[in-house]
């Protein structure tokens, strides 16, 4: 091949650019509206305009992709991960024209993608699988709960042609069940064109493994090793590893020989993943075959050395796989987090807005896969995924060591992420000791993130003392004189969502780039060891060094130090006294509207008008980069007027209804 269209977008397209450049491979990207300032765009040879921002117009819009490839003479098309990259009409479409595909050929796409079929050519070659059926039409409940009552509860009901969690959920009994199989019917039909619904036995505590396969065109078929994503939420990855901390040698090799039977029985060529979940005997069970290269793939590439972009190609080209399964070995150990955009502290919603600062560490045994910079703005239309950092070690511990310090050095602002919800789940002891299933979020977090989670590692003091010298030291910029410099300073830290406390602090000594402080009879010295950027610094307090990310809000200093994110506001008595005296006059605003929280599109409205509402009753539904989320009222009282409709696009703090 002389050149190939990246037929994505972001973090992917990025990432498979870099290898086409190394190919000598003519790069060519497709950009939206929205992506017009994109990294991609830049990275790319060349870079052609497809559409509008909505997937729908430009990623998904097969005509105008197969018509840039014929008129702008391109030999193949890579689509990396989501979008196009499983849809097998889009595939025969290539195939019809003569367009080069790097990735498998249509008919195993869509064996594989249909999850009925797929377990059925799993159970005929041999394949682990688990006990469950279809179901076609949901208006027999009866003959529904019957066959259920044969699996026995917990069972996990899911779309037919899914995938990415989507359309799945878990039910433990039967009081629900009617709704809950509407709605997935519904969800499915939704996001896949399929209504038709899986049910299965849903594993307590699995852990969910897969398998990376990877196979020529002459029915040599190997498997690189295994990755562990079970640390989910809302049946997402957020963070892999490989290998699993889990697994034996001996189930290691019962799986790569199920996966390369399975593969071969459907004739598969290039990358692919066969994904399993593991119980607590080490049982495993077929989930579903990912006929793409993975999100999680930079983990498989840390620990084998192969660069899988690269042989995608090569097998499209026609060659052969130049080494054999006993010359792949799994050296170290590699951990990748991903970045998102969404307030962990609220239910995981997706934010948008432009980076107002972007910082991505480096250095040795860290990996950053990212499709963005500096102002680029997170959009509603796509997926909320901002990157994807790696961490690689001799062995689990020294991954963990170096992801933490890649994640205490990634600077974003602008826009809500989830860096220290990341950092809270690898500095937890359960996950350092492996103990990685799929409730572990659920388990430990309830699906909610404490920012404010103060221990002695990391303290509310050492925030106030920092806030407390950046306060001095804006008075010593300003009068340049130590003598003028404020003794007694009052500081207030968020330990909870509109709680603060408060902190008399003493200056004793004060130097450019250290100084010495005293509260309640403890003395704490400040030294700044390091300033990697404006906003990043290493300190020292009373000999306990830590990385804190440091922004200035004109009002406060927002401040995160490793899984702790938190505000200070610093004032001298004087200050704050006389702030004290003012704020006696309360002024109390009643609330009689309710705003949107994000960006997105109504996609469901649940009350109307003349319905009363009460605190936490369930409003609209909201899609925003790809994920619903329910909006709730926050107050009692009678709606008097909705002025939105179903279907219709809306900003943040847009107003969704008004009250009387």
């Amino acid at each position: 091949m002389q050149s190939v269209l990246v037929a994505n977008r972001g973090d992917i397209a990025c990432r498979i650019f870099k290898t086409l450049k190394k190919m000598g491979i003519r790069s060519v990207a497709v950009y939206s509206d929205a992506d017009k300032n994109s990294l991609h765009k830049q990275m790319a040879d060349e870079a052609i305009y497809i559409g509008a921002s909505p997937a729908s117009q430009s990623y998904l819009n097969i005509d105008k992709i197969i018509n840039i490839v014929k008129e702008h003479n391109i030999d193949g098309i890579h689509p990396g991960f989501g979008f196009l990259s499983e849809n097998y009409s889009f595939v025969e479409r290539l195939e019809i024209n003569n367009i080069s595909f790097i990735g498998p050929h249509s008919e195993a796409i869509k064996n594989m993608g249909d999850k009925i079929i797929a377990k059925e050519i799993a159970e005929k070659v041999g394949v682990n699988t688990i006990k469950g059926f279809i179901i076609n039409d949901i208006s027999d409940i009866n003959s529904i709960k019957e066959e259920i009552d044969k699996i026995g509860y917990p069972i996990i009901i899911k779309a037919a042609a899914g995938g990415g969690g989507k359309g799945m959920r878990i039910l433990y009994d039967a009081n629900k069940l009617e709704d809950e199989i509407i709605m997935t019917s519904t969800e499915a039909e939704k996001h896949f064109g399929d209504k038709r619904i899986f049910v299965e036995k849903f594993i307590e505590k699995p852990r969910h493994i897969e398998i990376q396969v990877i196979a020529d065109k002459y029915d040599n078929v190997i498997c690189l090793g295994e990755r562990e994503c079970s640390i989910q939420r809302r049946n997402q990855k957020v963070i892999e590893e490989a290998p699993s901390p889990y697994l034996s040698n001996k189930t290691r090799e019962l799986m790569y020989k199920q996966s390369k039977e399975l593969a071969r029985y459907v004739g598969y060529y290039s990358v692919g993943t066969v994904e399993y979940i593991v119980d607590q005997e080490e049982n495993f069970y077929f989930l579903e075959m990912n006929t793409r290269i993975q999100v999680e793939h930079p983990v498989t590439e840390l620990i084998t050395g192969l660069d899988l972009v690269e042989l995608m190609i090569n097998i499209e080209n026609g060659e052969i796989l130049n080494f054999k399964q006993e010359d792949v070995k799994l050296n170290g150990h590699a951990i990748e987090a991903r970045i998102y955009a969404e307030d962990p502290t609220n239910n995981f919603i997706p934010s948008i807005g432009h980076l107002m600062q972007y910082y991505e560490p480096s250095g040795e045994n860290l990996r950053i896969d990212s499709g963005i910079i500096k102002g680029n703005k997170i959009d509603i239309y796509y997926d909320p995924m901002i990157a994807k950092i790696s961490g690689f070690g001799k062995n689990r511990n020294e991954a963990i060591a170096v992801l933490k310090n890649g994640l205490n050095k990634y600077l974003i602002d602008g826009v809500d992420n989830n860096i220290p919800f990341l950092n809270s789940i690898i500095n937890h002891q359960d996950f350092i000791e492996g103990k990685t299933y799929t409730d572990f979020i659920k388990l430990h977090y309830n699906n909610n993130f404490n920012q404010y989670k103060f221990d002695n590692n990391i303290r509310e003091i050492y925030f106030v003392i920092i806030s407390s010298y950046l306060y001095n030291n804006n008075e010593y910029k300003l009068y340049n004189n130590i003598e003028y410099l404020t003794k007694q300073i009052i500081s207030k830290i968020k330990i909870a969502n509109n709680e603060y406390k408060k902190f008399t602090i003493s200056m004793v000594e004060y130097n450019h780039g250290q100084a010495i402080y005293e509260h309640n009879n403890n003395t704490y010295h400040l030294i700044i060891k390091n300033i990697i950027s404006e906003n990043l610094y290493t300190i020292d307090i009373n000999d306990t060094v830590i990385d804190y990310q440091i922004y200035n809000k004109k009002t406060f200093y927002k401040m995160i130090a490793s899984y702790v994110s938190t505000e200070c506001q610093t004032l001298s008595k004087k200050e704050h006294d006389m702030k004290s005296l003012l704020s006696t006059i309360n002024k109390v605003k009643k609330i009689n509207q309710i705003k949107s929280p994000l960006n997105g599109l109504i996609v469901k409205i649940m009350v109307k008008v003349g319905d009363k509402i009460n605190e936490k009753m369930p409003l609209f539904s909201i899609e925003s980069m790809k994920m619903e989320n329910t909006i709730y009222a926050e107050t009692n009282g009678i709606i008097s007027e909705i002025p939105i409709k179903k279907g219709d696009i809306i900003k943040l703090d847009d107003i969704l209804l008004k009250l009387k």
